[in-house]
């Protein structure tokens, strides 16, 4: 099962994960499903898709839930398609419970935090296929490489951990 939380507007680009989920799914063999927490304008346009795409029960939208970011705690992996970030929050709080992202290489931010088959899955900007093509790599890995995988995700996330980001504050500031 993957995952997004993302507003639902033309720059987090959800249409392509639902499109990936459908190339995914393409194989009978491949039984991935995605979950889309959050609300935007473009809820009704991605409804359709899923409609159009025969996704419904593959792919849902539950909306904006409070909850979210616990269901990485069980989720495979998290999508991460926008055109753009800053500093995507969702990437270390995935990386904290083991659930590896799979994102585009958008300027500033994921490809800093994901090494591409070390703690998630790198692919290129707006490709949809190379998207679709990594969610079948990462549900078909051996567990023991998975479980590897998911070892270094959590390694990876410390840093971004209060603690050590206070520490960090606290060397610069002391060092300005």
């Amino acid at each position: 099962r993957g995952v997004m939380l993302a507003s639902l507007d033309a720059r987090k680009r959800v249409d392509h994960a639902i499109r990936a989920l459908a190339l995914h799914r393409s194989d009978p063999r491949h039984r991935g499903s995605l979950v889309v927490f959050g609300e935007g304008p473009r809820r009704s346009a991605l409804e359709d898709a899923v409609k159009r795409l025969g996704l419904e029960g593959v792919v849902t939208l539950p909306g904006f839930d409070h909850r979210a970011r616990a269901a990485l705690a069980s989720a495979s992996f998290l999508l991460l398609t926008s055109t753009s970030e800053g500093f995507p929050l969702v990437l270390p709080e995935a990386l904290a419970v083991g659930c590896l992202p799979i994102v585009y290489d958008v300027p500033y931010g994921p490809a800093d935090i994901v090494r591409d088959g070390w703690n998630g899955f790198v692919v290129p900007a707006g490709d949809v296929d190379a998207l679709a093509g990594a969610i079948d790599r990462l549900l078909s890995l051996p567990a023991d490489q998975l479980e590897r995988m998911r070892r270094n995700a959590v390694r990876s996330a410390r840093p971004f951990e209060p603690a050590a980001v206070t520490r960090a504050w606290a060397r610069d500031l002391r060092s300005a």
